[in-house]
C-alpha cells in the first residue's frame, strides 16, 4: 500500500540570529509535535540562518518521496528565464481550472499564486515549458527529477511523478532563499 506522505518545511527567517536551539526554536518544535500527531505527517524544521534541523519526523531523509507543491518556485523560475521573468495574470476559476480550491482564486499574479499555491496558474506556466525548460533550474539547485520527460501536471508536483529526497529539497530552498 502506498503512504501518503505530507511535508510541512518550516522557515525561521529572523531579523536577528537566533542561538541554536533557543526556547523560540523549541516551542515551535513542540507545537509542530503537538499539532502533526499522527505519524502520516511528516515534518522538517529547519533555522535558515545556521542551516541546522531543529526538529524532524522523517526517517529516510535521503529516500526520494513526492513532495507535491514544493516545486512550483522552481517551475516559477523556469518559466521565468525563458520569458525574461515576466510574468503573466491569470483568472483562475478553480476546479475547472484544476485548481485545489474548488470555487478558484479569481485574477491572480506570481505573488499570488505562489502564496496560494494557485494550481491553475502554475499549470498555465508549466503548460508553457518542458522538461528541457525545467533541467538546468532544477539541477542548478540540486534537485534530482530523473530527466523522465514531465507534463505540466507533474511540473507542479501532481500525481506524484517528480519525487526528491527531503535533504534535497531543503538544500534547494535554503539557496533559493540565500540568493
Amino acid at each position: 500500500m502506498n503512504r501518503c506522505f505530507q511535508l510541512v518545511l518550516v522557515w525561521i527567517l529572523a531579523a536577528l540570529p537566533l542561538p541554536a536551539a533557543s526556547l523560540y526554536d523549541q516551542s515551535i518544535a513542540r507545537v509542530l509535535a503537538e499539532h502533526y500527531e499522527s505519524r502520516d505527517v511528516s515534518y522538517i524544521l529547519v533555522d535558515s540562518n545556521t542551516h541546522s534541523v531543529i526538529a524532524s519526523r522523517w526517517d529516510r531523509m535521503a529516500e526520494p518521496v513526492p513532495v507535491g507543491s514544493l516545486v512550483k518556485p522552481f517551475v516559477a523560475l523556469a518559466y521565468g528565464q525563458k520569458h525574461d521573468f515576466r510574468y503573466p495574470g491569470y483568472f483562475c476559476r478553480g476546479s475547472a481550472d484544476g485548481c485545489w480550491l474548488a470555487h478558484g482564486h479569481g485574477q491572480v499574479d506570481i505573488s499570488a499564486a505562489i502564496a496560494y499555491s494557485c494550481n491553475a496558474y502554475f499549470l498555465n506556466l508549466a503548460s508553457q515549458l518542458d522538461s528541457d525548460d525545467l533541467d538546468p533550474i532544477a539541477r542548478g539547485y540540486g534537485l534530482s527529477w530523473g530527466r523522465t520527460p514531465l507534463d505540466a501536471t507533474e511540473m507542479i508536483g501532481l500525481g506524484g511523478a517528480w519525487r526528491v529526497a527531503p535533504a534535497e529539497l531543503i538544500r534547494a530552498y535554503l539557496s533559493l532563499a540565500a540568493r
